[in-house]
Formats: C-alpha cells, structure tokens, sequence
C-alpha cells in the first residue's frame, strides 16, 4: 500500500513538471498593444510576469460576444453604458471577432453569476463571467508558467 501511494505521489510530481510552460512560451494577444505600449510589455515580461500575465488573460477571457445569452444569466443594459469616456462602441467589430477589450470598458463583474449586456444587434451578448470563475480559471493558468 506505501508503495503505491509513493508510485503515485511520485508520478503526480514528474507530471506536474511536463505540464508547466516556460516564460519563452507565452503567447501575447495582439490586442495588449491597443492598450500598452512595446516598452509597458518589455518591462512587465522581464520584471513582473504575473501582472502581465494577468492582463493578457484579462484581454482574452475577462468578456466575450455571443450569439445568445447564458440561462440563469443576470442581463443587463446596452453596452454603451459601460464604455468609458471616448471610447466608440463598434457592434459589427465585435461579432465579426466574438472579442471585446474589456480595458475600453468597465464591464461589471458578479460574484457567481454570468452577467450578459446587450447588443443593439438582435440576440447577441457580451458576456462576462462570474468572478470566482475567472479568477480560478486565471490561477489556474498562471499556474501552468514557470517564470
């Protein structure tokens, strides 16, 4: 019986460390530059990681448009009401993408529920996950990095 929880134990550590990923590994979404500049990323990527990380994440996974709405989802106003000052709200980019920079936005975030906000365009939705969600999903992902 020792044996095999030691085999398992064991197991469980050399495949923890085939999982991670170097820092030389990150892959950076494009649209990080709409909101940092070149010498903004350098300095976080060689200084702190984490944070960039963290805001890449943000970028991808914080809000994203969908075709319907989440059952049981909190839906809220039209998503101008969101937008910080000077930002132009374009519908048709956002379909064409399924994307949304939420640092163009202040998107409210529930504690456990999906909050949908509407689109002028019948039936589509930009949807923001609850935050234990996300910040679990973030954790996790930033996890998988060795740096």
């Amino acid at each position: 019986m020792k044996k095999t929880v030691m085999f398992c134990f064991i197991l469980g550590l050399v495949l923890t460390g085939f999982c991670q990923k170097q820092k030389s590994e990150f892959v950076l979404n494009d649209r990080m530059y709409q909101v940092f500049t070149q010498a903004e990323i350098d300095q976080m990527y060689a200084n702190d990681f984490a944070k960039l990380f963290c805001l890449n994440y943000k970028m991808t996974n914080f809000a994203k448009v969908a075709g319907k709405s989440v059952e049981g989802a909190n839906v809220l106003g039209y998503i101008e009401q969101y937008a910080k000052s000077g930002v132009r709200v374009n519908e048709a980019e956002m379909i064409r993408t399924g994307a949304i920079n939420p640092f163009d936005y202040d998107l409210p975030q529930d504690d456990t529920k999906v909050n949908a906000i509407r689109l002028h365009t019948p039936g589509y939705y930009v949807l923001v996950l609850p935050k234990f969600r996300y910040e679990e999903e973030e954790r996790a992902n930033l996890q998988q990095y060795v740096y």
